[in-house]
């Protein structure tokens, strides 16, 4: 019922996605056909990536899991760390992102 409103909500129109991926899964899996896809991906800093990867990493040689994304509340970091607690996982976390003082600090706390 939920994906059939999703779907009807999408029918039609002109859609923007962050990736081909995301957009392909629109139509695959409600499935819809928009008007028109368009796809605008989230731009990257390979120099800085490629800086930050060149650094140091505690976890270097070892297993870990890793979740990359924006520090805000629409990203339901808390679900992540109790899923993770809860899971019995050995491997250390790390959590890669940027976000406002007080949000990286609630996250922080929550780990």
């Amino acid at each position: 019922l939920k994906q059939r409103k999703i779907a009807n909500v999408y029918q039609g129109r002109n859609i923007v996605a962050v990736s081909q991926a995301v957009g392909d899964d629109l139509q695959q899996n409600l499935p819809i056909r928009p008007r028109r896809l368009a796809v605008i991906n989230n731009p990257f800093d390979i120099d800085a990536i490629q800086q930050q990867a060149a650094e140091p990493c505690d976890l270097a040689g070892q297993d870990y899991l890793v979740h990359v994304g924006r520090f805000h509340s629409t990203k339901r970091h808390d679900r992540l760390l109790k899923a993770y607690a809860r899971s019995g996982i050995q491997a250390p976390l790390a959590l890669i992102g940027t976000g406002s003082d007080a949000r990286v600090a609630e996250i922080k706390h929550l780990a």
